[in-house]
């Protein structure tokens, strides 16, 4: 510690007195484990069935260093595989990720089959190994750091792959195709009956339709767009984003509002509201239990700048809040589209629908 007392050439008064103690640090395991990983000669071997891995210095709260070089190997029991779950991920933002990186390879060795090279926040929500081993490998250079990243490890059982004409539920059970859809949740997590198309798009009060502006488009008739989100941030819910309502619990948005922070308590989804400057009698306010970026959205160019956000809890679909239809795959020709959003005006945020 250095500390500096400067004056000036005036007024003088009383000062100061202070003391100072040295104490003893407490180093936790995880950050002598740490330690090991990118100061050591080998890697840190982890054969527990489930762990975390950190980036060094992340729980001190504090960037990781310059020049460094981490190596760790997963090493799973016979017929077991591995799971990654990435919790926090934030390193230097390089479209080539050629300077702080994180790889992730499918084996025992550096040299081993690169699943993944990740930089800045594009990441996999989860990745699994084909086999019994992974190696992951962290390199930094010398400028640029970030908070880099808390990772969750978890060995277990292979996930069955399903065939080509069932539907994989997302705990990965397979069930018949013919079940999606049906107005039954045969998945655990009820993923089968996410986006139907049964009652979506059809808005309880008409739109007012025929205008050909997005600057200076004109205010939507209250209630006539109930799919309609306003993806707000922080304690003060500031409107960051418009988002598309396409389940009662999945909302869709775009990649680039998560570029600076992925984390679920940051986040809130409105829904049912008009203006953005008052509250709205039909308006519900729910928060988001999973923010999924997509993985090859690109800063750069906004390739797949997509998101899909999980809401914390379903809502209750009504007049003022309500589902989307999903286009097809391919759209037909000469069909009229419809663009709604809590959007810039000639020059001014527009604070109603």
């Amino acid at each position: 510690m250095f500390v500096s007392f400067v004056t000036d050439g005036t007024t003088q008064d009383m000062g100061f007195r202070a003391t100072y103690t040295a104490e003893k640090v407490s180093v936790s395991t995880q950050t002598v484990l740490t330690d090991q990983a990118c100061h050591g000669s080998t890697p840190l071997v982890l054969n527990q069935t489930s762990g975390f891995i950190y980036s060094e210095r992340f729980t001190l709260g504090m960037n990781y260093p310059d020049n460094i070089n981490c190596r760790w190997h997963i090493k799973a029991p016979a017929d077991k595989v591995i799971t990654l779950q990435f919790n926090t991920f934030f390193l230097e933002k390089d479209r080539s990720c050629q300077y702080d990186n994180l790889q992730v390879l499918d084996g025992p060795l550096a040299s081993s089959p690169l699943i993944g090279r990740y930089c800045g926040i594009i990441y996999p929500q989860k990745l699994t190994s084909t086999g019994t081993d992974l190696y992951l490998r962290f390199q930094t250079d010398e400028s640029e750091n970030e908070i880099g990243f808390n990772i969750t490890y978890t060995v277990h059982d292979p996930i069955p792959t399903c065939a080509p004409s069932d539907f994989t539920c997302s705990d990965g059970t397979c069930i018949d195709r013919t079940s999606v859809c049906d107005g039954i949740k045969n998945c655990a997590s009820g993923n089968d009956e996410v986006v139907c198309a049964s009652n979506c798009g059809i808005p309880a009060i008409s739109p007012s339709l025929g205008n050909s502006r997005i600057v200076g488009g004109k205010e939507a008739t209250p209630g006539s767009w109930p799919w309609q989100a306003s993806i707000v941030y922080g304690s003060f819910k500031d409107h960051m984003c418009g988002g598309t309502l396409i389940s009662d619990q999945w909302v869709v948005t775009a990649g680039h509002c998560f570029e600076d922070d992925r984390s679920t308590s940051s986040w809130h989804v409105v829904l049912g509201n008009h203006h953005l400057n008052r509250h709205d009698s039909h308006q519900i306010v729910v928060g988001v239990s999973k923010v999924l970026v997509h993985e090859r959205y690109d800063q750069d160019t906004t390739e797949n700048d997509i998101t899909l956000l999980k809401l914390a809890t379903p809502v209750m679909l009504n007049d003022y809040v309500n589902i989307v239809c999903l286009p097809k795959r391919t759209v037909s020709s000469g069909q009229h589209c419809y663009i709604t959003g809590f959007g810039d005006t000639m020059g001014n945020i527009s604070f109603h629908l």
